[in-house]
């Protein structure tokens, strides 16, 4: 039996990456395309690890 790939008959792939904290999700992602570990470093800097406007350590007393 022979089986072959056909590139035309593919599906797009759609990733969702998020972080959960107990029941809450965070930071989702959704994009078209595989995912590379560049694209998880960029999304936990620009979206996973930004503080909030007001931030203890950034205005000390």
């Amino acid at each position: 039996m022979t089986y072959s790939l056909d590139l035309r008959e593919r599906t797009k792939r759609t990733t969702l990456i998020m972080a959960q904290r107990g029941k809450e999700w965070l930071a989702p992602l959704l994009f078209q395309g595989s995912s590379a570990a560049m694209t998880i470093e960029r999304w936990i800097e620009k979206g996973l690890l930004p503080l909030p406007p007001y931030s203890p350590d950034l205005n000390p007393i």
